[in-house]
């Protein structure tokens, strides 16, 4: 886990999660403090990337990537440009990391980038979502496409889901979905092979809702327990332990820092 915001607060920070336990790391280099950046584990190169996001003064449009022991700044010729809240999902079938939209302090934006670990590509598909920032997407490795969800573009929140084969997206429909919504958690489960989201917001509603998606529709779920609704948490399937775990987010009140675990069944909280 690398910064956020916290009040006022902008955060460089990094830590590792255990399963159990969260260890400050101390890198010897480091992206400096920001929040709405995208970041996911690229299998291939063994590495987290790291793109964009906000210090509280500018939007950036820097490429770092850990290891495991410390971040490193890299220097791509071509680069998607500076925005806040774009998306980014490891599609290990075509063995890159997708990235999609996001805002970049004037425009909401709708197109796509690739990274193999050293250059970043623009993908020109035929049809696409809408422009939008703080959409869902997580890789489906059981399908080997990305699944993309919901998100805002300023105006309306939406609830219409994509998926991303490499070179196309695609409109999906299903009988029940969840509702219009912005900053979901959203995670594959490689021991369930469905796509996990919780939680959001619409503006007047911070959801606490579970669903998961399995190809071909949304299924709402009904945990006996589960955390308390948020929007803006970090979600992440966790291998060695075959469940998903969430963390943080924001609602009504301040910011949280509580963690829970998710089996396939219902929500266990981990954390203070």
């Amino acid at each position: 886990m690398f910064g956020g915001i916290d009040g006022p607060r902008v955060l460089g920070d990094t830590w590792t999660w255990d399963g159990a336990t969260w260890t400050r790391e101390t890198p010897g280099t480091s992206p400096t403090g920001r929040y709405g950046m995208a970041m996911v584990y690229d299998a291939a190169r063994r590495e987290v990337v790291l793109f964009g996001g906000a210090n509280g003064q500018r939007f950036l449009d820097e490429t770092w990537t850990w290891d495991g022991t410390t971040w490193t700044e890299a220097a791509a010729a071509t680069s998607p440009s500076s925005r806040f809240n774009p998306r980014m999902a490891y599609d290990a079938a075509r063995r890159e990391v997708v990235l999609f939209g996001g805002y970049d302090g004037i425009s909401f934006l709708s197109d796509t980038w690739t990274w193999d670990g050293g250059t970043w590509t623009e993908e020109a598909p035929l049809d696409a979502p809408s422009a939008r920032r703080s959409a869902g997407l997580a890789y489906d490795a059981a399908r080997q496409e990305i699944l993309l969800f919901g998100s805002w573009d300023g105006f309306v929140f939406f609830g219409g889901t994509w998926t991303w084969d490499g070179d196309e997206w695609t409109a999906r429909a299903s009988p029940e979905s969840p509702s219009g919504r912005r900053d979901v958690g959203i995670a594959y489960d490689f021991a369930r092979q469905e796509v996990l989201l919780f939680g959001g917001y619409d503006g007047s509603t911070y959801f606490g809702d579970t669903w998961t998606w399995d190809g071909d529709e949304w299924t709402p779920e009904a945990p006996a327990r589960s955390p308390p609704g948020r929007t803006s948490m970090g979600t992440a399937y966790d291998a060695a332990r075959k469940e998903i775990a969430l963390f943080g987010g924001a609602a009504a009140a301040p910011s949280l820092r509580d963690a829970w675990t998710w089996e396939g069944t219902t929500w266990t909280k981990r954390g203070p």
